[in-house]
């Protein structure tokens, strides 16, 4: 893993300016350990929750989108 990688891996829910900062500035916030490619690459293949652990941190000016996706893909 390079120095961006670690960098990158060790963002987590508990910094609360960098999750300020990814929801303002791209309308959601997803810590390392929740990307799909984490969860695939460490074997979980049942990501059936990622939507209820995502939920809450989605920008609310956001949220309308995630709404749509929600009642598209069930």
């Amino acid at each position: 893993m390079n120095k961006q990688q670690l960098e990158i891996a060790l963002l987590s829910e508990e910094d609360g300016d960098t999750v300020g900062y990814f929801k303002e500035n791209f309308g959601y916030f997803i810590s390392y350990d929740d990307l799909f490619s984490t969860w695939i690459s460490i074997g979980k293949d049942d990501v059936s929750n990622v939507r209820d652990a995502f939920s809450h941190l989605v920008n609310p000016k956001e949220a309308h989108k995630n709404e749509t996706r929600s009642t598209l893909c069930p």
